[in-house]
């Protein structure tokens, strides 16, 4: 087995959750823009994304609240995607 460094198994991390989110995102808004997911969806899967954010003991913590933040414009973004197209 391959011995990693904490730097490369934080980068390999970091790496991971771009893409994952990226897809999460990119599948959200094309799911949307060719009316297969509606606003109860979008805000369910918005929730589903957040929740583990949203944790009692990452309360206060600057990061968390602007990834939360940065969530929240992305989703919004996607919950009227379909509008600004039409």
């Amino acid at each position: 087995m391959v011995q990693l460094t904490e730097t490369q198994l934080q980068e390999a991390q970091k790496a991971f959750d771009i893409s994952a989110l990226n897809g999460i995102l990119s599948l959200a808004a094309g799911l949307r823009g060719r009316d297969l997911l509606d606003d109860d969806q979008v805000k369910s899967l918005f929730d589903a994304v957040t929740k583990p954010l949203s944790e009692p003991a990452l309360a206060g913590n600057p990061a968390v609240e602007m990834m939360l933040s940065h969530l929240s414009e992305c989703f919004a973004s996607i919950l009227t995607w379909k509008s600004s197209e039409t």
